[in-house]
C-alpha cells in the first residue's frame, strides 16, 4: 500500500505488528499499540496519546507502518472524517512525534472535538509551560490555554525514578492553540 499526500510525499507502507517494544538511544522503550497509544513507555506511562474525536476513542481501520519500522501509519474514519495517525519514533533523539490529519471529503463544514489524553505512571511534581507558566490541577474543571509564544508544556515527576515528559504542542506562533486540562496528579488531556 503507498499513501499518496503532498504533505508527505509517496510513502511505501506494509501492515503493522504492534507487539514489540523500540529502544531510542537513551534507552527508553516505547510501545505503541494498535490505537497509536503509547503503552508502558519503559513504565513512564499507563497510556499516552490516547485520541478520541467527539467524545469517542479513535479505531483505526488500517495499521501500516514504513518498511523499516520508524512510522506508523493508522488511518479510520469517524463522524464523516477521514483521519491518519501518523507516529515516529526517533530513536536517535528519543521522542516519539504525532501528526493527526483530518480530512473531509464532504462540501459541508463539520465541527469536530479533538481531544488526546496522557496518563503518566508516577504523580507530577510540577508541569509547566515553556515559557515557565504553571498549570495547576486545582479544579479537574481547570483548563488552560496556551499563549502567545507559548508551545508547549514541560511536566517533571515526584520520583526522580522517572524521566521528566516534555510535550510540544503548537508553534509558537500558531494561530490555534491547544487547551490543556490537568486531571488530577497523573493525566493531562490536549483539546
Amino acid at each position: 500500500l503507498t499513501i499518496p499526500g503532498a504533505a508527505f510525499g509517496d510513502i511505501a507502507l506494509v501492515p503493522a505488528p504492534f507487539n514489540r517494544k523500540i529502544q531510542d538511544a537513551m534507552g527508553f522503550e516505547w510501545d505503541i499499540d494498535a490505537k497509536g497509544c503509547v503503552q508502558r513507555g519503559s513504565n513512564c506511562f499507563q497510556s499516552a496519546g490516547a485520541l478520541s474525536v467527539n467524545g469517542s476513542s479513535f479505531s483505526p481501520t488500517k495499521n501500516m507502518m514504513t518498511k523499516d519500522g520508524t512510522e506508523f501509519v493508522l488511518t479510520g474514519t469517524k463522524s464523516g472524517i477521514q483521519i491518519t495517525r501518523r507516529i515516529r519514533v526517533d530513536v536517535k533523539t528519543a521522542t516519539v512525534r504525532y501528526v493527526e490529519v483530518l480530512h473531509n471529503p464532504g462540501t459541508a463544514p463539520v465541527t469536530l472535538s479533538i481531544q488526546i489524553a496522557t496518563r503518566l505512571q508516577s504523580s507530577v511534581r510540577s508541569a509547566l509551560t515553556n515559557l515557565g507558566r504553571g498549570i495547576s490541577s486545582s479544579s479537574s474543571s481547570a483548563v488552560h490555554t496556551l499563549t502567545d509564544k507559548e508551545c508547549g508544556l514541560v511536566v517533571t515527576r515526584s520520583s526522580s525514578s522517572y524521566p521528566a515528559v516534555v510535550c510540544y504542542l503548537a508553534g509558537a506562533r500558531s494561530e490555534v492553540k491547544p487547551t490543556i486540562q490537568r486531571q488530577g496528579s497523573y493525566q493531562f488531556v490536549f483539546s
